[in-house]
């Protein structure tokens, strides 16, 4: 996995208009590990499309395709942004755990269906 200073290494593929820097490398670093694939990919994603998003859309996505399963939404405000793909949740109880397929689902409620 790439740390997040090093995540830009090709061309950008998802932009977050007006969304402060430390916002766009964890967006970087999310998507350059879909592209390689490192992390928890079942597979390399290297047909992503360019795109942009708002904040707002990364957060209520992240809320979203983060939840618990019990349906507990993510809250970047009180947890911050989800550990990227291959690192550790933090420790949270069962019920509070998102679903194992959360990296994936988020990668399509941000880039659509680009299978």
């Amino acid at each position: 996995m790439a740390p997040m200073d090093q995540a830009v290494t090709r061309a950008r593929k998802l932009s977050v208009v007006g969304a402060p820097e430390e916002v766009q490398r964890w967006v970087d670093a999310f998507v350059e590990s879909a592209l390689d694939g490192h992390g928890d990919w079942p597979h390399q994603h290297i047909e992503l499309p360019t795109t942009q998003t708002s904040l707002g859309r990364l957060w209520s996505a992240i809320q979203k395709d983060f939840a618990s399963v019990t349906g507990q939404p993510w809250s970047v405000v009180s947890r911050g942004f989800p550990p990227l793909p291959g690192s550790p949740l933090p420790p949270l109880p069962d019920d509070e755990r998102p679903r194992d397929s959360s990296y994936h689902n988020l990668l399509h409620s941000l880039f659509g269906d680009f299978h």
